[in-house]
């Protein structure tokens, strides 16, 4: 609009639109970008909006878009990065966080060549991409986490890459019918690993267990959603419950030390 017609200035939001098939798993990607954003993980923000037009079960999700100008999204598959941290049929090699991160890196490391702070910002994607792992699989029990679903976010004009905000939820809070094969060691390897390589993200990992666990947000978002068809909000109690019994575990293994417990 013109300005000078003296009419309020309207602002314009741009976002994905996802068909999903089934409305649980749509208002899954919604509740589950809400319970990422109480840990304080970066995230999308989804919403269910109404049911797709085309098809009466299937549902419409919006997500806000978080690229800037001169910024695109590249897929880690897309630059050959592997892993999946639990066994299915068509990943059938396990990876643990460590070969996670190996595989992460040996990628960046060729797709990044010509960027000039090249070994900085692998270390902050690094960072980033285990948060992810700790949050988006230990805690929320994604049982899609792929390559695929996690991208970086580059300017290749300013030669900057960082990790994408979190999104894909439709698998997560996954707690039946065996979907998550997940070895019991899993937790403690990947704790291990933080601790020996990156304490400063183990003690960035508590504070956000902290901050989830000791406030009121997570039981408030059960309750909002207590009444809303096809939302599975008896899994965000399970989800508080898994983030005390891991900084539990932290604290028998003395990882906390890093706050003056």
């Amino acid at each position: 609009l013109d300005e000078n017609q003296g009419l309020p200035p309207i602002k314009t939001i741009s976002v994905l639109r996802k068909i999903i098939s089934s409305p649980f798993v749509a208002k899954n990607e919604e509740i589950c970008s809400r319970i990422a954003n109480i840990f304080g993980l970066p995230t999308v923000y989804n919403r269910v909006v109404d049911k797709f037009s085309c098809d009466n079960d299937a549902c419409e999700v919006l997500s806000v878009d978080f690229l800037k100008k001169d910024e695109t999204l590249v897929p880690l598959n897309e630059i050959g990065v592997k892993g999946f941290p639990f066994k299915v049929k068509s990943f059938p090699q396990v990876y643990e966080l460590s070969d996670c991160v190996k595989s992460l890196q040996k990628s960046l490391n060729s797709y990044l060549i010509n960027y000039p702070n090249k070994e900085e910002q692998i270390n902050e994607i690094t960072k980033d991409y285990i948060k992810s792992y700790f949050v988006k699989y230990l805690i929320l029990n994604d049982a899609d986490f792929a390559p695929r679903n996690f991208s970086l976010i580059i300017n290749d004009k300013k030669k900057v890459a960082k990790f994408a905000p979190n999104y894909d939820y439709e698998c997560c809070l996954c707690s039946q019918g065996g979907v998550v094969d997940r070895r019991p060691d899993i937790l403690d390897n990947a704790i291990n690993f933080i601790a020996t390589n990156y304490p400063e993200v183990l003690c960035d990992i508590k504070c956000m267990l902290l901050g989830a666990v000791n406030s009121t947000r997570l039981d408030s978002l059960a309750n909002v959603y207590k009444c809303v068809p096809n939302s599975n909000y008896s899994e965000i109690h399970k989800v508080k419950n898994r983030a005390k019994n891991t900084l539990n575990q932290l604290q028998t293994k003395d990882y906390l030390t890093c706050m003056g417990d």
